[in-house]
């Protein structure tokens, strides 16, 4: 944490890619993925004198770095509403001699409860300026008071301004925070790579209906060029088209994509850019875990339902929590592939999702009715996976009371060619004190 300088509201995002390996990306309370150091942590600190202290990525909870962070982290990621605090204006590149600030029309939803000539609260912790409302030809402002608002809070050319709302406050008391120009840099220090073009955003309440996500400010800032050219984002094999409103910062139209894979409200997408003028996205449930996109498009039938994750037959690739015995007779702990199993037997058959050959994660689970004799599986086991092409030792990993086949199995799924649909039936067997799975491809029909 030290290295990187973590602190409250940073996102790790941990990938694994099998034989104990982790991959982390990170991302800022700006939401967008951060610069990193490219050299040994010693050299590191060596070359640039700094030393993170605990200060330094460890806020306290009642501090107004804590709030600032907060506000940020609203206007970034959760599309400027949270169950306590509602983003009402951003700002940027403000001029300190301009006597009036006219708000901008993307924030009209919030300004339009206003009167001509209401006044408005601007709050601080314990200090306060009071600016007046100004309508004229439709335009909504900030006039009268704004000026010693703008010389006593110390705001100057460049600064970002963002307004916010707690719940339990009244509609013309906003509290707020300065962000100066250099604050938006996403702190790069010397010595640093070039991050990936990624960012997350938090899903809003009726996104699926609005279709629309905004931008962080930072990244529309650095890819605007880029963005300009987005024709179309990839989920899980499939493509929508999408467009960018340079304007208002945000991509628009994804509608069908949020409905096909039933997002719901507080799940998050982390979208990244490469060369081309497709951007890819990745659903994360509320759970921290990857979706499992065609288990998700195959049995989740409504939208909007919060709890969806929690019935067993609309679970995740990832869900560890224990299944009811009928659920795992019925699901196999596969959620994602398909299993037929018949009672009491020790053969069942498994289709290859995406997920079981992107080199990047264990292998499938093993369903909980087949097990050695007269025993469950332990940690640490090991068992012979046999094809027509030889055999293989794979490790075996446990969740709960579920046995999941790990090391070994990316080097397994590789050297048989299995692609995604095909269709493996597991047979078990002991062999001379060895637990041995009989596997072969299942010819289609």
């Amino acid at each position: 944490m030290r290295y990187y300088g973590l602190t409250v509201y940073n996102v790790a995002l941990f990938e694994y890619y099998g034989d104990g390996l982790f991959e982390v990306q990170i991302f800022r309370d700006t939401t967008v993925e951060c610069l990193y150091p490219k050299m040994h942590p010693t050299e590191f600190f060596k070359t640039t004198g700094k030393y993170y202290d605990e200060e330094d990525y460890i806020l306290d909870t009642k501090s107004l770095e804590l709030e600032k962070q907060l506000s940020l982290l609203c206007f970034n990621a959760c599309a400027n509403k949270t169950d306590f605090v509602e983003m009402c204006l951003s700002e940027q590149n403000l001029s300190p001699h301009l006597h009036n600030l006219e708000l901008d029309p993307s924030w009209e939803k919030f300004y339009n409860r206003w009167d001509d000539g209401s006044k408005v609260v601007l709050r601080l912790e314990r200090t306060h300026w009071e600016v007046f409302v100004s309508w004229q030809n439709n335009r909504c402002s900030f006039g009268r008071g704004w000026i010693d608002f703008v010389r006593e809070a110390g705001l100057q050319a460049g600064d970002n301004l963002l307004l916010f709302k707690h719940n339990t406050d009244e509609e013309n008391i906003l509290n707020f925070c300065i962000f100066k120009a250099e604050a938006w840099s996403d702190a790069c220090v010397e010595g640093t790579s070039n991050a990936e073009h990624s960012f997350y955003k938090m899903v809003y309440p009726h996104a699926a209906k609005e279709g629309h996500f905004v931008l962080p400010r930072l990244f529309s800032k650095k890819y605007c060029r880029h963005l300009c050219r987005i024709r179309q984002v990839d989920v899980d094999d499939r493509s929508w088209y999408i467009f960018y409103n340079v304007p208002n910062g945000y991509i628009y139209n994804l509608e069908d994509m949020l409905k096909h894979f039933k997002v719901i409200e507080k799940e998050a997408i982390v979208f990244s850019m490469n060369s081309s003028n497709v951007m890819t996205a990745r659903i994360f449930q509320k759970d921290g875990m990857e979706i499992a996109y065609k288990r998700r498009i195959r049995s989740a039938k409504y939208l909007g339902d919060e709890h969806w994750f929690l019935k067993p037959d609309l679970r995740s690739d990832y869900d560890l929590e224990e299944d009811s015995e009928q659920s795992l007779e019925s699901s196999g702990g596969n959620a994602g592939v398909a299993n037929d199993m018949a009672e009491n037997d020790l053969q069942f058959n498994i289709t290859v999702s995406t997920l079981l050959v992107d080199k990047k994660t264990h292998g499938p689970f093993i369903p909980v009715a087949v097990h050695p004799p007269n025993r469950a599986w332990k940690k640490g086991d090991e068992v012979e996976l046999r094809t027509e092409k030889g055999s293989w030792r794979l490790g075996m990993v446990l969740h709960g009371n579920r046995a999941r086949l790990s090391a070994g199995w990316n080097k397994f799924a590789r050297d048989n060619e299995y692609k995604v649909d095909d269709v493996l039936s597991w047979q078990l067997m002991e062999e001379n004190g060895t637990d041995v799975f009989l596997v072969t491809k299942v010819a289609p029909v």
